[in-house]
């Protein structure tokens, strides 16, 4: 490389240096008039928490008082007894005690106007236990986010973010408790017990995780179903529906002590359904008005206050008694049953359990593979509706499936022919849904495959 080239490289690499710098320069520079929303840069006060007295606020909402009665303890008059959330009351505690702003845009009076100071939009008043108080009075909104404000009798105007005001220029609504669910869990494995009602009627889904019950096919059932729907909850349906639960949340709370009119409009006169979370003095009941877009209105049971829940938190509205239960419709734990019977156009496999614990027995007298046995077994639990019937006809049987207990009770599973390739089927004569053909073609090559001492497959 010769020096001419070098040198040219030298000068560009100097060049970016420099506009390198000049940039890092800039992005340094406090943006002017729009309030640094990165975070606050000038602390206004800062006191410890427990010396706030009170925090008033007066704006074109309304106003309410946030007042400490004891220490650490809480209230806000104008809600009256309505729960305020915990996090809120620490961030409301915490925003008065610690002022802040992201910078100081003037120092000169002659500024008011520019910054909507000329006509004050709100105030918020703080006073400490030693009895000081610190007054800001309120200008126009930033754009992104956040207000001018002053101290009262103050020139100096400053910038502060949504965050750090959300208190200071908001209303009593914004301190009340969205959670609306007695478990302090994020596990759904610790919800003990749920009630709700939908147009197919009252479901009550129960925790049943200590019985520890698992069926023939092995699945393991945390939940039991009772009212509109009897029965074990189907595990994935309810890891995909209700694991919310203890977690049942308000986006926020719109109103206080609603009028009659109000009520009608909000669909809460007459509430549609009803969650009920919990048992005996700490459940919460939860009426659902009317759906407005994607959210519905809400209240909590014996407190005056509308909320907004989002329609995601409310999806078993619709669902129907065949969406939660359990779709493996017979599958009995092997240790409960003597023999099954699979009868395909009159041709019959017969397994004998002999031993439950090995999950060992016969196929048709003769001694199988206990891997085989077990295999076999779970495929012909699996016998079950995948859709609901409909207006679905019933043509002629094409299988059963009989299971014979140990105390010589039955169960029969029956798969009839439709006009259609979908199966009906049935258990002990009465109509479950609709399955696949695919069902019926994996009971055949099943009872080929275990008789032949080849791998038998339980998915279809």
């Amino acid at each position: 490389m010769g020096k001419k080239q070098k040198r040219t490289i030298f000068l560009l690499l100097g060049a970016l240096l420099v506009v390198a710098a000049a940039i890092a320069v800039l992005l340094l520079l406090p943006e002017k008039e729009e309030g640094g929303q990165d975070g606050p840069s000038v602390v206004l006060t800062d006191r410890p928490v427990d010396e706030v007295a009170s925090l008033a606020v007066e704006n074109e909402k309304g106003s309410y008082q946030f007042i400490q009665v004891t220490t650490g303890s809480w209230q806000v008059p104008s809600l009256g007894d309505i729960p305020l959330g915990k996090n809120k009351i620490y961030e409301c505690s915490k925003t008065a005690a610690k002022i802040s702003a992201t910078q100081k845009v003037s120092d000169s009076a002659d500024d008011n106007a520019k910054y909507g100071l000329d006509q004050i939009q709100g105030t918020a008043t703080v006073t400490y236990t030693d009895g000081t108080s610190v007054k800001l009075e309120f200008g126009d909104e930033i754009d992104g986010g956040g207000r001018y404000f002053r101290i009262a009798g103050k020139d100096a105007i400053y910038a502060g973010s949504a965050n750090a005001l959300a208190y200071l220029t908001g209303q009593d609504l914004d301190l009340i408790d969205l959670e609306l669910s007695p478990y302090d869990s994020t596990s759904s494995d610790n919800l003990k017990r749920a009630e709700f009602q939908n147009a197919s009627g009252v479901f009550v889904i129960e925790n049943i995780q200590s019985q520890q019950v698992t069926d023939g096919y092995g699945n393991f059932f945390k939940y039991r179903v009772s009212g509109a729907a009897q029965g074990y909850v189907d595990p994935t349906f309810f890891a995909e529906n209700f694991t919310n639960l203890v977690q049942f949340r308000a986006s926020s709370a719109i109103a206080v002590d609603p009028t009659p009119e109000q009520l009608a409009g909000y669909g809460l006169d007459a509430p549609q359904s009803y969650l009920l979370l919990g048992e005996g003095d700490s459940a919460i009941k939860v009426l659902i008005g009317r759906a407005d877009g994607d959210i519905y209105y809400a209240m909590r049971d014996g407190y005056p206050v509308v909320f907004k829940l989002a329609d995601y938190v409310v999806n078993w509205l619709e669902i129907s008694p065949f969406d939660i239960l359990n779709k493996y419709a017979t599958a009995p734990a092997m240790d409960q049953v003597r023999e099954v019977t699979l009868d395909i156009g009159g041709e019959k496999t017969v397994l004998a359990v002999t031993d439950a614990a090995t999950r060992t027995g016969t196929c048709n007298g003769q001694a199988t593979d206990a891997k085989l046995f077990g295999e076999m077994y779970q495929l012909l639990c699996s016998a079950r509706p995948e859709e609901q019937t409909g207006s679905a006809q019933k043509g002629e049987q094409v299988a059963a499936i009989t299971f014979t207990y140990n105390d010589g009770n039955q169960d029969v599973m029956a798969l009839f022919s439709t006009e259609s390739r979908k199966l009906l089927v049935q258990k002990n004569g009465q109509d479950l849904g609709l399955a696949r053909r695919a069902l019926l073609d994996a009971l055949k090559q099943g009872a080929e495959n275990l008789q032949a001492g080849k791998q038998v497959s339980k998915q279809w």
